[in-house]
């Protein structure tokens, strides 16, 4: 990870020594001010004027008033803001309570500088946003890998014979092509013509141009999703040949803190439901309250990509049945965006947010929200900063792994996370948007994770309709894959098994809801809904079957798909991890061979267990446990290595060893001073 990158957002958030540097803070956005019952608007309007104040926001579902000062420069000064607080909170006839208000965060990954944003733009695709299976070529056409090997089922299980696109990377960098249109660039640096690029510009690592490295859509691949699409595609198929009617469509809510393009591309988006596709053609223009999005969130895509892992085509979306239908873009105040999830009954059942909620204000709106849909919530990109107190009031917190499964960096952690993706901070792309053009951008972070758990929930939603946050989660966790970064119970109980969910969510559905009692129940047993383990026995004796022959190029395929099915249904079966990692390891994939392998094997990886012991004591710093410290580094943890995320001005961040995160997080001064004196006496 480099040393420094930018987490998209408007904060900027100054945390020294465990306390505020000083009294100025861009990550405060006024006040939420809470009234007694029987409050009228009036008697509201009549506190602003002789306080300084003005209304910002005035919620229709929470009785409550979002507030600022009159002067903008003021509204960045913690001390005033604090003061109007205390003003309101001195009308006890009626304010009940007033809060700090703070603009939420989105917990995505980006290179430093926003417009350097690693991206791959699609001149000729002739695709709309949410439509895009023929980028599964992107891989194959770029490395100009031989076309007639097509016994390999690499890279990636997502391989088509669609034609080649023409491929531009960081389009902000190339100067119009000589070429004209049609001309087909390569990753390889000596491959481009300085008269019209940079290739110093070119990315690194990345999944596209060095595929040895990661397949296509590799965490697609990871949890299940292309045989998720082929399962719910047979069940469609099924059921119109019976003329049963089509599993239901899943409404789904997105908070974000940018939709830029939506308003442009609505009805180019069919994953949208019809009332907000109509809102946004009606009023493609103005992006009105009404749509849920705000003027000042148009320059940003975090909301199109959280929403295209949520219910894009394959092979970036994870719900198969998913409609959006309702959006809220963060524009000042949280409670704006709750207010709009709320205001028409009923809420989307699921609600997705790939933010960083903070401040006491959100907390009621959040714990409210989780009271009438079930929210799903990104645990944050700040490891080891604790998760925010409004972020815990989520019915499912997910945090991030690896491509190899171990944690990443900069995932949250605590024991009330439910689940992980590994999506890290190189995700295979997603769309994004351009100038006008469809672009593919580089997605990661916690906020990359979250949709995916959201989409594969939607599945289940499907069949389920009616299940609750708590049976959601209880389901997430029984069919979880174990991973390296998840053994420990901060990172949540696995890695996400979409497959395993929808093959659970269509058993159960025979006899829902009379049966959701099993939920809880012991999942060994055979009668079991989460029990696959002779099916997968089946899958895994057919994949033997077809890889030991390899006479035919459909054999090789076929096995593969069969092998991978297998893993989905019995993810602790190690026989099958191990034929799965060398599957994997011999194509090239090493990463992503360890985290389909063993777990014990993959945790003598030494950079793995490593990884592991740094981020203990990082865990055991930020806590001021000096004799944790002491025993992480008995263990072996590296004292001097920069595993800790910290903030930093404007919104960014930069890692830490372990004495800046002792200096950053470590509020009180004693344990602070003596954790310090340690570490410093080492060599």
């Amino acid at each position: 990870m480099p040393r420094e990158y930018l987490i998209l957002t408007w904060i900027g958030l100054s945390l020294l020594s465990g306390a505020w540097a000083n009294t100025t803070d861009t990550g405060h956005w006024g006040v939420d001010v809470f009234y007694r019952a029987g409050t009228d608007d009036a008697q509201k309007d009549q506190l602003l004027l002789p306080f300084g104040a003005r209304l910002n926001f005035r919620s229709k579902h929470f009785n409550s008033d979002a507030i600022d000062l009159i002067s903008d420069s003021d509204n960045q000064n913690l001390e005033k803001l604090q003061a109007l607080c205390k003003r309101y909170r001195e009308e006890k006839e009626f304010v009940l309570r007033c809060l700090i208000n703070k603009k939420p965060q989105e917990q995505t990954i980006a290179p430093a500088v926003p417009e350097d944003i690693d991206r791959t733009i699609c001149l000729e695709a002739a695709t709309g946003y949410g439509t895009i299976p023929q980028l599964s070529t992107l891989a194959t056409t770029i490395t100009s890998i031989d076309p007639t090997n097509r016994c390999k089922p690499f890279p990636g299980v997502f391989s088509s014979d669609l034609p080649p696109q023409t491929v531009v990377t960081r389009p902000e960098k190339m100067r119009p092509d000589p070429f004209g249109p049609g001309r087909q660039l390569s990753c390889d640096p000596k491959d481009f013509n300085p008269a019209y690029s940079q290739p110093e510009e070119l990315p690194e690592n990345d999944p596209i141009c060095e595929p040895s490295k990661l397949s296509n859509f590799w965490s697609q691949e990871a949890v299940g999703s292309p045989e998720t699409k082929e399962l719910m595609d047979r069940v469609l198929r099924e059921r119109q040949a019976a003329g049963r009617t089509a599993p239901a469509r899943a409404r789904v809510g997105v908070i974000d803190g940018g939709f830029g393009p939506m308003n442009e591309v609505g009805t180019r988006l069919p994953t949208l439901g019809q009332s907000l596709q109509q809102c946004l053609t009606t009023n493609a223009t103005t992006t009105p309250a009404s749509c849920g999005l705000r003027p000042e969130n148009q320059k940003s895509t975090h909301g199109i990509q959280v929403s295209q892992l949520i219910a894009g085509t394959s092979p970036v979306g994870i719900g198969q049945r998913a409609d959006i239908t309702r959006v809220a873009s963060v524009g000042t105040h949280f409670s704006e965006a709750a207010d709009h999830m709320l205001a028409a009954p009923p809420p989307p059942p699921i609600v997705n947010l790939s933010m960083r909620i903070e401040g006491d204000a959100a907390v009621p709106f959040f714990e409210n929200l989780s009271q009438h849909t079930t929210t799903v919530a990104a645990a944050g990109n700040f490891f080891p900063a604790p998760i925010t107190e409004a972020n815990l009031k989520a019915s499912i917190l997910v945090g991030s792994l690896q491509p190899n499964g171990a944690p990443s960096s900069f995932s949250n952690e605590h024991n009330d996370v439910a689940i992980s993706v590994p999506v890290d901070n190189n995700l295979a792309y997603s769309f994004g948007h351009e100038g006008g053009n469809k672009v593919l951008k580089k997605f990661g972070g916690t906020s990359a994770a979250t949709p995916m758990v959201t989409g594969a929930l939607s599945n289940v939603q499907s069949f389920l309709p009616g299940i609750t946050s708590a049976e959601l989660k209880k389901l997430l966790q029984n069919t979880a894959i174990p991973t390296t970064g998840t053994r420990f119970g901060k990172n949540g109980a696995g890695s996400l098994n979409a497959y395993a969910l929808l093959r659970v969510a269509i058993r159960m559905a025979q006899d829902w809801p009379a049966n959701r009692n099993t939920i809880n129940g012991n999942t060994s047993a055979p009668e079991s809904p989460f029990n696959f383990v002779a099916e997968s026995e089946r899958y895994f004796s057919k994949a033997r079957r077809l890889l030991g022959q390899f006479n035919s190029c459909a054999n090789l395929k076929e096995g593969l798909a069969a092998l991978r099915t297998a893993f989905f249904l019995d993810p602790t079966n190690n026989n099958i991890r191990q034929e799965l990692y060398t599957l994997y390891a011999t194509a090239g994939y090493k990463a992503q061979a360890e985290f389909y392998g063993n777990v014990e094997t993959a945790m003598k990886n030494p950079t793995t267990a490593q990884t592991i012991k740094n981020r203990s004591l990082m865990r055991a710093v930020s806590a001021g446990n000096l004799e944790e410290v002491k025993r992480a580094i008995k263990l072996g943890a590296n004292v001097h290595t920069a595993t800790g995320i910290l903030y930093a001005e404007g919104g960014a961040s930069v890692n830490g060893n372990a004495q800046d995160v002792a200096r950053s997080y470590i509020k009180d001064p004693a344990k602070r001073a003596a954790i310090l004196s340690y570490l410093d006496s080492l060599p």
